[in-house]
């Protein structure tokens, strides 16, 4: 059970490496593509290709789609939070939305499982409040910005519709594996936000550059990536996954750093080393380095 558990952390993990590379994607896309058209543009691709390859397996059967209505739900939460998270950024600035749709889908995730009678791990306590922190000391906030409380709210709503997507679906792919069910929630998502890409001007799309960030997401971070956190949710609990997907925030300041040559600020430097320790909290050998007396509850 450990070593499959363990292996979950890597699914969890290698999926939000994945995330983390959209925002450097669009940073090489061309003029004109607006976040929430190549958001929309991502989920109807990596959906088409998730639910593809249980139909040319030949092993499409409406009877195999387990609890649909925790799909339908999943597909709307995912839907939500492309509008709700860019709404935030917008009204708040990039430092203080990302941080708040960020920091606060683990606390969300957390009394989720809380109210749904789940017992919340020290090691799970531990890990995300020494995450959190490095996330804020690497994000940056100006202590003396005035906050925009519609901005913070769309923020705050983006990380709770977020961590209800991943109990969603968590109550899903706990029955096993199903590429079918997993690749329907992000299909019906894209068909959700497929207004917002009509009203979009797509001719970035037909350009070389364009097609090629289009691809990256929808197969590497959409389809592949989800693939991997289906996966991982089978064997890790809600509240550990979407801590373990601060490694995506980690991922997009590395590729920042060494691929667009961005530069960092001395406390971001420590923000990053004290994310990673936060992370690596989750493994056991860390943990129990920190707390040799405790035991995990069996």
């Amino acid at each position: 059970m450990k070593e499959r558990r363990n292996s979950g952390y890597g699914f969890v993990a290698l999926a939000a490496i994945l995330w983390g590379t959209t925002g450097t994607a669009q940073a090489f896309a061309p003029s004109g593509a607006g976040p929430l058209s190549i958001g929309a543009i991502r989920m109807i691709l990596g959906g088409v290709i998730m639910v593809m390859i249980p139909l040319v397996k030949q092993r499409f059967h409406i009877g195999n789609i387990p609890r649909k209505k925790f799909i339908l739900l999943a597909s709307v939460c995912i839907a939500a939070y492309q509008p709700l998270f860019f709404t935030g950024v917008q009204r708040s600035g990039v430092a203080i939305g990302t941080l708040i749709a960020i920091g606060s889908a683990p606390v969300f995730s957390g009394m989720i499982d809380k109210m749904t009678g789940n017992q919340l791990s020290l090691q799970w306590k531990v890990s995300t409040m020494i995450s959190l922190l490095g996330c804020l000391l690497l994000i940056g906030v100006d202590p003396t910005i005035q906050l925009d409380v519609m901005g913070v709210i769309c923020s705050l709503l983006a990380g709770m519709v977020y961590a209800l997507y991943v109990k969603a679906a968590q109550k899903v792919l706990v029955l096993g594996p199903n590429q079918l069910a997993n690749g329907l929630m992000f299909l019906v998502s894209g068909m959700i936000l497929l207004p917002f890409l009509l009203m979009s001007d797509l001719t970035w799309v037909w350009s070389i550059r364009g097609s090629m960030v289009v691809l990256h997401l929808g197969v590497f971070s959409a389809a592949l990536a989800f693939t991997l956190f289906a996966r991982g949710l089978q064997s890790v609990d809600a509240p550990t996954a979407v801590t373990l997907t601060l490694v995506e925030p980690l991922t997009a300041t590395l590729l920042g750093l060494f691929v667009l040559h961005e530069q960092i600020t001395m406390i971001q430097g420590f923000g990053l080393i004290v994310l990673f320790f936060g992370l690596a909290v989750n493994t056991k050998l860390v943990f129990q380095f920190l707390f040799p007396k405790y035991e995990e509850a069996s």
